[in-house]
């Protein structure tokens, strides 16, 4: 595995949480085995959204593996509240993402220099027009606004704490309505909290 990063002579750990479902299973495995194996990934925890859950047994993991079941496919059980995670930083990535364990690495030491933010791989700028732009206009505009989700690192207290906020309320029931746009609303709950 890829050697982690110190900051100011220290290594950390953070939990990798994923959210996925049944159809996707084969692909999970393969996501389990490779980042069960970057350095600072202490545990993985999986949020399965739909369908019969595998068994522990079933992955091939240099960490513990964690399945929480959920009752209901939501896309706002990303960010819900676990007691059981107990880092403080959490990687959110989606289950499809594949990236090498350096990169994994040098994201969480840029999230351990800034604890306070949403630190991702995936930047969105958004500047008025509702018009959907993908990742090279945020580039080509050399500026962002937002990281989507689904390859961030966060606090894990403070993300989803003010994700299931009750200002937070409608958004969550729109993000069930739509079945997107979690990522939006967790931007926006930082971005108002912080005004970065």
């Amino acid at each position: 595995a890829q050697e982690p990063y110190q900051l100011n002579g220290q290594y950390s750990q953070f939990t990798l949480l994923t959210m996925t479902y049944e159809a996707r299973l084969w692909n999970l495995k393969m996501f389990i085995r490779h980042y069960s194996r970057c350095a600072s990934v202490r545990d993985i925890v999986v949020v399965w959204n739909k369908g019969k859950a595998p068994e522990q047994s079933e992955f091939d993991s240099a960490v513990p593996v964690r399945i929480r079941v959920e009752e209901l496919n939501s896309l706002n059980n990303r960010f819900k509240i676990d007691p059981l995670i107990k880092n403080r930083a959490v990687l959110e990535l989606d289950d499809d993402i594949m990236m090498t364990c350096d990169d994994v690495e040098r994201g969480f030491k840029v999230w351990r220099e800034h604890p306070d933010r949403i630190v991702g791989f995936y930047p969105r700028l958004v500047d008025g027009s509702l018009k959907y732009r993908a990742e090279k206009y945020a580039r080509r505009k050399k500026g962002y606004n937002m990281i989507l989700t689904g390859a961030a690192f966060m606090d894990t207290r403070m993300a989803f704490s003010r994700y299931w906020s009750e200002e937070a309320k409608a958004g969550r029931t729109l993000v069930d309505k739509l079945f997107n746009c979690e990522d939006v609303l967790l931007n926006y709950l930082y971005a108002n909290a912080s005004s970065s």
